[in-house]
């Protein structure tokens, strides 16, 4: 029997495969292929003439327009490009503020990367240094300015602005031809409001854990946790999860009135209910590796030798 460790790209997931097998679990990995299909309305052209169209029905409309208001007002010919982004990127996403502590430590560290091997590595410092879940967030916005930052240079190289090495040059027009991606309704489709789909194709490895290795290498793997910071702190709950089964197996005991019990498990600051179709693999992986035994409706724990 397996346990889900996650899905990850290739490289990371042989990582987590050579974390769980120096603790002595085994490992399989499967790869496939991901496909996301991903899909948005959109208008398209004169600013002025969308907002004389859409200007009451689209807020979109009014947030692009201030947006070229702020474009306007931090370019200057010659300006450095990464200048304009950030200068223009803290304008008009004000919540990035919040992590600027970690864009500085980034910075910093940048400096010596050589491989994909040494960007991990200050992820995992980064964690430790500002936390995991405000490391998690700040990719995510980082992910968020990358993609909107790509689409905002595509608008101002067709409104007058070239890019030079790595600085831009030009003027931006009065009236830009945009495109605005909006929140509308299917039944609004039409020739003005259009619809835009992005495919992405990807390969993904879904890693598996031996259930009955977390089992027997539970103290190793709770090593691996502590020393990666709680990661893979789902595996140890696993492992303590079969272990709470066999503590449950005294003398002989109704493998019915037994799943019953297991069925929900009460705990000071919860609740961990348990299916029944995941019971039986339980069981199944525990009476496979000889630690019980399942007999004419009972069910009875063997005494390893």
């Amino acid at each position: 029997m397996r346990v889900y460790v996650g899905t990850f790209d290739e490289e990371k997931a042989e990582q987590v495969a050579d974390d769980l097998r120096k603790a002595g679990i085994k490992v399989e990995l499967r790869h496939a292929i991901d496909l996301n299909t991903e899909g948005s309305y959109y208008i398209e052209g004169k600013l002025s003439e969308l907002k004389k169209k859409f200007g009451d029905k689209f807020k979109e409309i009014e947030e692009v327009e201030k947006h070229f208001a702020k474009a306007r007002e931090f370019f200057h010919e010659g300006i450095k490009t990464k200048e304009f982004e950030e200068k223009f990127l803290n304008a008009v996403m004000p919540e990035r503020k919040k992590f600027e502590e970690i864009r500085k430590f980034l910075r910093e560290k940048a400096k010596g990367l050589k491989s994909v091997q040494d960007a991990a590595k200050v992820f995992d410092e980064v964690a430790e240094k500002f936390g995991r879940k405000n490391t998690e967030e700040y990719m995510l916005q980082f992910i968020d300015e990358m993609h909107y930052m790509n689409f905002f240079h595509s608008l101002l190289e067709r409104n007058g602005i070239k890019y030079e090495g790595e600085v831009m040059k030009g003027q931006i027009a009065d009236d830009p031809f945009v495109k605005v991606y909006v929140e509308a309704k299917d039944e609004e489709a039409d020739e003005e409001v259009r619809y835009e789909y992005r495919v992405f194709v990807r390969k993904s490895v879904d890693v598996y854990a031996s259930l009955i290795d977390l089992l027997f290498e539970a103290k190793r793997l709770e090593e691996i946790v502590n020393n990666k910071k709680g990661r893979y702190a789902h595996l140890l709950f696993a492992a303590d999860l079969m272990a709470r089964f066999l503590d449950r197996i005294e003398g002989k005991r109704d493998l019915d009135a037994f799943m019953d019990e297991m069925e929900e498990i009460k705990e000071e600051n919860g609740t961990i209910f348990v299916s029944r179709a995941a019971m039986n693999e339980i069981l199944e992986a525990l009476e496979k590796a000889e630690l019980i035994k399942i007999k004419k409706g009972k069910i009875v724990r063997r005494q390893r030798s």
